[in-house]
């Protein structure tokens, strides 16, 4: 699909090393759509050092761009700098280039970055999970939420050589609403909020998208997990 990327799951990618292997916590994330016809898809995330004096504790941003570049915002607190050169290295093939200091104090270069072809017709609907390699539990859980609804479990197509997400659904024909400007997804995201709310996770952020009329949000477990759902 035109417009669609992987860039929700690598963010995960990003966020679990960041916190789970750097000690690092999870501030913002936040994404939107760039170009005369929105075609270039950004996503930030933003980390704080853990501190005891919290006020003054370091910042970081991370910024994914789909071009194929790793802009890194902020202080090298503890090194870590060189944790992501490693990390970037090893993951994503990345290798460092010249930084501008008026954008950007470290940058990569990576090639991670893809994007689909056209298979799909986004206007069909999806619901899309990524964060489930270390919250098995919470697939069982949207399954019994969304299947009684109608809602079925994605085939990847012949074309689709590798998975953009951990789960994805693809949704009956009333399931999202469009009239004009006018549509159902916010009534959507506090149902899923709700539900998952009641299991013991929090709705961090809500991230919207004209382009394609979507809206994403950010959940984060009691067990210290990530979740980014995407309904559009």
């Amino acid at each position: 699909m035109e417009g669609e990327n992987n860039m929700g799951k690598l963010s995960m990618m990003v966020i679990n090393f960041m916190t789970n292997q750097c000690g690092w916590g999870l501030q913002l994330v936040d994404g939107g759509n760039l170009g005369r016809d929105g075609s270039i898809r950004e996503q930030q995330i933003k980390f704080k050092a853990t501190h005891p004096l919290n006020l003054i504790a370091p910042h970081l941003m991370i910024e994914l761009r789909q071009v194929g570049y790793v802009e890194i915002n902020g202080a090298n607190t503890n090194g870590i700098f060189d944790k992501l050169d490693g990390w970037l290295k090893q993951k994503w093939s990345a290798s460092q280039i010249q930084a501008d200091p008026q954008y950007c104090d470290v940058k990569f270069s990576t090639s991670s970055f893809k994007s689909r072809g056209s298979v799909e017709f986004r206007d069909q609907g999806y619901i899309e999970v990524n964060g489930l390699h270390d919250a098995q539990d919470v697939k069982s859980a949207l399954d019994d939420y969304y299947i009684p609804q109608g809602c079925t479990h994605y085939t990847q197509g012949f074309l689709e050589k590798e998975p953009y997400c951990d789960l994805k659904y693809r949704t009956p024909g009333n399931f999202y609403y469009r009239s004009g400007s006018t549509n159902n997804l916010g009534k959507r995201t506090t149902e899923l909020a709700h539900f998952m709310g009641n299991r013991g996770w929090k709705l961090m952020l809500c991230n919207g998208g004209q382009r394609h009329r979507a809206l994403t949000g950010l959940l984060t477990g009691l067990r210290a997990n990530a979740l980014r759902a995407t309904v559009s």
